[in-house]
């Protein structure tokens, strides 16, 4: 059985445009990958006020990385991102979600 690591983001709370449903879409979607009966789910959630950008970052190089197909650190992954986004390839494992 192979070994899924996932990091949900969930921010409902947004001082300016609260947006509804962030907190439930990361719920449900660690939910779905729970159920999936064919991987083993490693999952971090991160919600509202536990997610700040570093919080984001640490993520990612902490718990992703354990799946050892990201980028080295110091390394540039191939493409560029819009400012604030992780870029992705298509021969990328690792879902990325913006």
């Amino acid at each position: 059985m192979r070994t899924v690591y996932a990091l949900f983001v969930g921010i409902d709370d947004y001082p300016d445009r609260p947006p509804s449903g962030c907190l439930n879409d990361a719920r449900e979607a660690q939910e779905w990958l729970r159920r999936q009966r064919h991987v083993a789910a490693d999952i971090r959630r991160l919600a509202d006020g536990q997610a700040p950008r570093a919080a984001v970052v640490a993520g990612i190089e902490r718990h992703l990385a354990k799946s050892g197909r990201l980028p080295s650190a110091g390394t540039r992954p191939r493409g560029r991102a819009r400012r604030g986004t992780a870029p992705c390839t298509r021969s990328s494992r690792t879902v990325c979600a913006a």
